[in-house]
């Protein structure tokens, strides 16, 4: 089920959806197979992900998840 929702999101942004997990998604991004991803703070400096960016790159930064404490 997530999958298709991935495959959905990157088909409504004209892009193609790449496989790639936590293991492989760094090395993809810094060889330019994948051209933009989501990724959590501590994953950009683990992942050394600004590598990877060309000069015209950038890496957004927004609040996509809103969560609620009880």
């Amino acid at each position: 089920m997530w999958m298709s929702s991935v495959g959905r999101y990157a088909g409504a942004l004209g892009a193609t959806q790449v496989p790639a997990d936590w293991t492989n998604v760094g090395t993809k991004f810094n060889n330019g197979s994948v051209d933009g991803m989501f990724a959590t703070v501590n994953m950009i400096a683990q992942l050394e992900l600004n590598r990877g960016l060309s000069p015209e790159g950038a890496i957004l930064r927004c609040r996509c998840i809103r969560a609620a404490i009880n």
